[in-house]
């Protein structure tokens, strides 16, 4: 027969690694959550600056265009 208080103690280490691994977990989810972060801000960054690295392609050629294809005035 198991002594009881090995038993009583046995159990409460049991209840207190339970306690410590939800713990662990709750702060491993934070933890990976705080990560992301970065990564989703590095992906918006980088879908602005191509937007806007078309954008200015876009006036860029456009001014050239006006620029270059407009008649001259006769002086």
């Amino acid at each position: 027969m198991l002594d009881p208080e090995l038993l009583e103690r046995t159990t409460a280490r049991s209840a207190e690694l339970d306690e410590l691994g939800e713990r662990l977990a709750k702060q491993l989810a934070e933890v990976r959550a705080e990560r992301d972060e970065p990564a989703v801000a590095e992906k918006v960054l980088e879908r602005m600056s191509e937007q806007l690295a078309g954008e200015r392609a876009s006036y860029t050629s456009e001014t050239a265009m006006r620029t270059c294809c407009q008649p001259r005035p006769d002086p």
